[in-house]
């Protein structure tokens, strides 16, 4: 029992980042070889408060309308971005939403579906020198 409360004490050491010596290198462990990973890596970042990392996974429409700073703020005082007449918690869907699946649209465009709640949601990926990221003010707007 106590070798168990021990392993479980060092693993919340480690990803709440009470270890100095342990980073994440997020290259290895989130390649960006597919949307879903892009998605991923963004989301972790996020939950991580790891701005500049969550920024770069966003696509250049996206880090144009917001800096790190805008994001971070964004998901801090709960802002609650419109979709389809719900007002959703950025914060929230970021966070604890359930990724169904990707789809390629007529046109081509790559869209990751997620669930929040009862909702589907689509976000938008762009694939910018061979990179998948982000679209969020693509997909979901900000006012």
């Amino acid at each position: 029992m106590r070798s168990a409360i021990l392993t479980a004490a060092t693993a919340i050491s480690i990803v709440s980042g009470c270890s100095a010596a342990v980073r994440l290198n997020w290259e290895a462990f989130f390649p960006e070889w597919s949307p879903v990973a892009a998605v991923i890596k963004f989301r972790v970042a996020c939950a991580e408060g790891e701005w500049d990392q969550a920024h770069a996974c966003l696509s250049e429409r996206t880090r144009k309308e917001m800096g790190p700073g805008e994001l971070e703020l964004l998901l801090l005082v709960d802002y609650r971005f419109d979709y389809e007449g719900h007002k959703v918690p950025l914060a929230d869907f970021i966070e604890n939403s359930r990724l169904l699946g990707v789809e390629t649209d007529a046109d081509g465009v790559v869209w990751v579906t997620m669930r929040h709640g009862n909702l589907l949601l689509d976000i938008k990926m762009v694939k910018e020198k061979g990179v998948w990221k982000v679209g969020l003010v693509d997909s979901l707007g900000f006012d």
